[in-house]
């Protein structure tokens, strides 16, 4: 999929330390676009770790019911803040990727929520199959079982200020 143009006053977003999800409802997808910033290798790795780990994962019939559809890398051709201002020059337009909207309440997999014993079968889970970086993730739970999982990567790319 290529040569998007987002609007966020279109749509919900969420924003984390590295990039910008955007909630396409019209499409039912999901797209993080990673944000500019002068170490683009930083950007580029965390970028390339997280998009093979949603390969790895789409490949393996545990993992695939527990994550997201991965729709793969998408090309921005341009952002639109709310006001209608070009703001694609603030993310790298050639590092974003899709995947279904998961719309329902998340909490991180490392909290007080998630019991040591379901955190424990996750984490193993991912690490068999090559998934090796869930620190940062998060879980949909049901009946205290984890039934979705976001925000993971084949390994760390750890920076200064985490």
């Amino acid at each position: 999929m290529s040569n998007l143009e987002l609007n966020l006053k279109n749509h919900k977003t969420d924003e984390g330390a590295y990039a910008l999800v955007v909630f396409d409802e019209s499409s039912s997808m999901a797209i993080k676009v990673f944000k500019n910033d002068p170490n683009i290798t930083q950007h580029a790795n965390v970028f390339n770790s997280e998009v093979e780990a949603y390969e790895k994962a789409a490949q393996d019939e545990e993992l695939k019911v527990l994550v997201p559809v991965f729709y793969g890398k998408v090309e921005i051709n341009k952002i639109l803040d709310k006001a209608d201002n070009d703001i694609s020059s603030n993310y790298f337009l050639n590092l974003a990727y899709g995947m279904s909207i998961e719309d329902k309440e998340f909490i991180k997999l490392y909290s007080a929520g998630v019991c040591e014993k379901e955190r424990t079968r996750i984490v193993e889970l991912f690490n068999k199959n090559g998934i090796m970086y869930t620190r940062d993730s998060s879980v949909l739970m049901k009946k205290s079982k984890i039934v979705k999982v976001i925000d993971f990567a084949i390994q760390a790319h750890e920076t200064s200020w985490e």
